[in-house]
């Protein structure tokens, strides 16, 4: 180290900066142990009578961690606040190990900007020198040389473990565990009893009734029955390419005949041997939600013949669980919602000049520019918000499991702003396609059933259904004013008198006959 160094380090207010990436090898403990002991007593050989140390510890810099540094976040606040004059590290990979280059460059550019210098205990660097400038960048690009080689290696190693059976980390499905010990995965005995008495209610009973018998969650049993799951207790792994079957280290627990039992009757019951392809005009479309809990609306049809030996088909809100029922939900007969949605769909395009007049002078709306920079002031707000949580949490102000809720809930209020957003610039820059709106409900009913829901899907944003309604949201404005919506009536719900009968509908084919050109029938 220069002479020149150690005297000026006498003023300067140096940060000393600690990371290790990996916790599992056995170097890794004296390679941190070595930071956290020689990078204070270099500081004081430097001269320097204070300094501020950012240790992250054990913590990836990759790219998709840097959320993740906490110390080293701090660390940058504090360069734009102006509190820091050199950053001390082992080595300067340990300021990023981003593979594209991205955060170091900036970083290097952040600390030419605010007059701060970057130090090893073999140099000190300043990005205002040209010279020094270029070393940082080829320190940087060795990194990013070194990163793309691990994960290659990385990417290699992974890929060699699958195809030869070996465990791949994470958290191990019951009844297995991982012994740290042997670094195996082995069978818990007390669990597999648990496994073995769900397993066996598999063969006969549906997830549902498996659930409500072991007091378990529905999702829980069906995440348990799974073809992933399956292949995993038998040992097994497939190849997603050829779709070779792969034997793994671990002892299997369940036999093959048992899981083509368990998947035979899973499947049987899922659909009770029928296709699984959408059945109907609207089921599987993201854009039906039910109007109360805003799941997603599926289909089933009525075991129960009616009268003439036909079946009704029905849409009705997914909360199939009855420990998440939706009471205020209902079951509607396929024909009639999908008959007033067209209904409703083919009076709207008949007017096809005036929507696209409507269309036209929603783009010349005035408030466009201060909507999006209201809804850009609302985003700096909440992420000022989450910034003071952050610093309260470095603080010691507010605990970890508090923070968490608050970080959730302002998540969820950027997530509703980008949609907002989103939703206004697609209003203002993208038309509709106005050439396929030009069909009518003749030409509609000759297409197959793949185009028709394409069709509508051009259409509609979204079908809220509720109990004596359907609210329809269109993908260009409806009216002069910019309204999107339209309501349409469902007809009232009549019960049988008997208990455990379906609901009763009078079902009528709509009215396809013309009407005489003379206004009689």
């Amino acid at each position: 180290m220069s002479l020149i160094l150690k005297t000026i380090c006498e003023v300067l207010r140096i940060a000393i900066y600690i990371r290790k990436s990996r916790r599992d090898r056995a170097s890794d403990e004296p390679r941190l142990k070595k930071q956290r002991a020689e990078l204070p007593e270099h500081a004081k050989n430097m001269g320097a009578t204070s300094y501020t140390i950012y240790d992250d510890g054990h913590c990836s810099a990759s790219k998709k961690n840097l959320s993740n540094l906490t110390e080293r976040n701090r660390m940058i606040r504090d360069i734009e606040a102006g509190k820091i004059d050199v950053i001390l590290v082992l080595e300067f990979s340990r300021l990023s190990r981003d593979d594209s280059m991205t955060d170091m460059t900036n970083l290097i550019a952040l600390c030419e900007e605010h007059n701060v210098r970057l130090a090893t205990p073999e140099r000190l660097l300043d990005p205002k020198n040209i010279g020094d400038w270029q070393m940082l960048i080829n320190e940087g690009s060795r990194s990013v040389v070194e990163m793309k080689t691990t994960l290659g290696r990385l990417a290699q190693g992974l890929s060699y473990a699958f195809t030869e059976g070996k465990f791949l980390g994470g958290k191990t499905p019951k009844p297995y565990v991982y012994d740290r010990v042997t670094r195996k995965v082995i069978v818990d005995q007390e669990a597999l009893k648990e496994c073995q008495r769900l397993w066996q209610l598999a063969e006969t009973h549906s997830a549902k009734a498996i659930a409500k018998k072991l007091s378990m969650a529905y999702s829980t049993v069906r995440r348990a029955l799974s073809d992933k799951r399956l292949d995993y207790l038998q040992a097994i792994r497939r190849n997603p390419d050829t779709g070779e079957i792969i034997q793994c280290e671990w002892e299997p627990v369940m036999s093959v005949e048992q899981a083509a039992r368990i998947s035979a009757a899973r499947r049987t019951r899922a659909s009770n041997g029928a296709s699984t392809k959408p059945n109907s005009l609207l089921s599987g479309l993201d854009m039906l939600k039910c109007g109360y809990c805003s799941r997603t609306v599926k289909t089933w049809c009525n075991g129960k013949p009616r009268k003439d030996g036909t079946k009704l088909k029905y849409y009705g809100c997914n909360a199939n669980n009855s420990a998440t029922t939706c009471p205020e939900s209902r079951s509607i007969p396929q024909i009639v919602l999908d008959e007033k949605v067209l209904t409703n769909v083919f009076n709207t395009i008949g007017c096809l000049e005036d929507l696209m007049h409507h269309w036209v002078a929603s783009q010349e709306d005035d408030d466009y520019d201060k909507k999006m920079k209201s809804l850009e002031s609302e985003k700096r707000d909440i992420q000022n918000k989450k910034q003071r949580l952050v610093d309260a949490v470095a603080e010691g102000t507010l605990k970890n499991e508090d923070v968490v809720k608050l970080m959730t809930r302002l998540d969820a209020n950027l997530d509703e702003i980008n949609s907002k957003q989103i939703s206004l610039t697609a209003r203002n820059t993208s038309p509709p396609d106005w050439d396929s709106l030009l069909l009518t409900r003749e030409e509609f009913d000759c297409l197959d059933f793949i185009d028709r829901r394409r069709f509508l899907s051009l259409i509609l944003d979204e079908i809220k259904v509720y109990k004596m309604s359907a609210t329809l949201i269109y993908k260009f404005p409806r009216a002069s004013n910019g309204d999107r919506g339209a309501r349409i009536h469902l007809p009232a719900q009549q019960r049988g008198t008997s208990k455990g009968h379906s609901p009763i509908y009078k079902i009528t084919e709509p009215n396809t006959k013309k009407p005489a050109r003379n206004g009689h029938s």
